[in-house]
């Protein structure tokens, strides 16, 4: 297997993660977000979306996305699992990872914050652009957790 991801990327951090956990042996393929290269045509005929991460599994699926990642992961590789056994604990985690992965994630990723920039925010505009929805991200997941 290859993950296609950037170590400084969230959700290439979380697929590793997973992939550690469940002792799946994967090579690592780099991608440095800062210079574009998720936007090469090579890696753009791997993933047409050209994020990260990307998991060419050995028998040439592609799977984008890092929820789907982590799902396939769990269906294929069920031991150990990365959910709860009960319905209600699966739920919780389910809605602590959609805190992340949709409220706090998406709206200060790179390309997000490249935008808020273009649309003339300053360095301390960014910083509180993503500052108010890491603040409201994370009190939601600190009410989730007790």
């Amino acid at each position: 297997m290859i993950l296609h991801g950037y170590w400084r990327s969230g959700t290439s951090y979380r697929t590793r993660i997973a992939l550690n956990l469940k002792g799946v042996e994967y090579r690592q393929a780099a991608l440095d977000l800062r210079t574009g290269a998720q936007k090469s045509d090579a890696y753009l005929r791997l993933n047409p979306q050209g994020l990260v991460p990307a998991l060419e599994t050995d028998d040439g699926l592609v799977l984008t996305q890092s929820p789907a990642i982590l799902e396939w992961l769990e269906e294929t590789h069920p031991e150990p699992p990365l959910l709860p056994r009960d319905a209600a604990g699966r739920a919780q985690v389910r809605a602590m990872a959609a805190v992340i992965g949709c409220d706090i994630h998406p709206l200060n990723n790179l390309r997000v914050l490249k935008a808020v920039r273009g649309l003339g925010a300053d360095q301390a505009g960014v910083d509180a652009w993503a500052g108010q929805w890491i603040i409201d991200g994370f009190t939601a997941l600190e009410a989730l957790v007790v």
